[in-house]
C-alpha cells in the first residue's frame, strides 16, 4: 500500500479539526468587537439616553422656532460686557428683554408689536429702582424713580373691592385736583385749583350734590362758605 495513500484520512480530519477552529475563532473575534462598539456606545449615551453635558460654553445662543425663525437669544456683547436674554413674535420683533449693563445695572422691557416703543420698563440704576410705563405714543404715562413719582392723568387709590376712594389727578379743564369718594362712589371732599376761581377746599353731602362747606381764595382774596343740611347758607365770610 502507498504509504501517501494510508495517511490521506488522517490529514482530511486535521483539516476539519483545522477549518472548525478557524470558524470558531472568527465568530468569537466579531462577538468581541461587537461587544466593545455597543459598550462605547451605551458609555457615550448615558445608557442608551440623551447625552447630557453638566456645562455648554458659547457665546451666543440661538433658539429657533418650526419655521427656522430665531425667537430667542442670549449673548454678551463684547465691546460692553452687556449680556441679554432676547425673546421675539413670530414676526421677529422683539416683545421682551433682560439686560445686565456692567454700568447701568439689570433691567426689563417690554415692547409693543413694532419693537420701537418700550411699554414696560421696570429695573435698577446706580440711583436705585425704577419703573416706568409708557403709552403709545412713547410718552411716559407713569414713572416712578429716585427723583419721585410721575403719573398722567392720575392715580387711584382703590379698596378691598377694587372701588376707587381717592384719585390725585387731572379734572375738568385739566386741573389739578385731589378728591376723596365715599363707598358709593361719590366725592366727599375735594382739594383742587381753577384757573379762574383760584384754589379751593369743598367738602360734599351723601349725595355727592350740595356743598356742606366751600373754603379758598380768588382775586379778592381767601372766602369761606357753610350751608347746612337743608342746602341754607349758614356762614359766610367776607359777607
Amino acid at each position: 500500500m502507498n504509504p501517501q495513500t494510508h495517511d490521506l484520512p488522517r490529514l482530511l480530519a486535521r483539516l476539519d479539526r483545522l477549518e472548525k477552529q478557524n470558524r470558531l475563532w472568527r465568530f468569537l473575534t466579531l462577538a468581541v468587537v461587537l461587544g466593545i462598539g455597543a459598550a462605547f456606545v451605551m458609555g457615550a449615551g448615558g445608557g442608551g439616553g440623551p447625552a447630557v453635558q453638566d456645562r455648554v460654553v458659547a457665546k451666543r445662543l440661538e433658539v429657533v422656532d418650526a419655521a427656522g425663525k430665531t425667537r430667542l437669544v442670549m449673548d454678551t456683547l463684547a465691546k460692553t460686557g452687556v449680556s441679554r436674554l432676547l425673546m421675539a413674535d413670530a414676526d421677529g420683533q422683539t416683545r421682551f428683554s433682560v439686560v445686565l449693563d456692567p454700568k447701568r445695572g439689570a433691567n426689563c422691557t417690554v415692547y409693543d408689536k413694532t419693537s420701537k416703543t418700550p411699554y414696560v420698563q421696570f429695573g435698577e440704576s446706580p440711583k436705585g429702582g425704577f419703573v416706568t410705563l409708557r403709552n403709545q405714543d412713547n410718552v411716559p404715562a407713569f414713572s416712578a424713580n429716585d427723583s419721585g413719582t410721575v403719573a398722567r392723568g392720575g392715580i387711584q387709590v382703590v379698596d378691598v373691592e377694587g372701588k376707587p376712594r381717592a384719585t390725585i389727578g387731572m379734572g375738568a379743564g385739566d386741573q389739578p385736583n385731589f378728591s376723596v369718594l365715599d363707598a358709593n362712589q361719590k366725592i366727599r371732599a375735594q382739594l383742587g385749583f381753577d384757573s379762574d376761581k383760584g384754589s379751593f377746599l369743598l367738602f360734599n353731602d351723601a349725595a355727592g350734590k350740595r356743598l356742606h362747606l366751600h373754603l379758598g381764595a380768588n382775586a379778592n382774596g381767601g372766602f369761606l362758605n357753610v350751608w347746612d343740611s337743608n342746602n341754607q347758607l349758614i356762614f359766610r365770610q367776607p359777607k
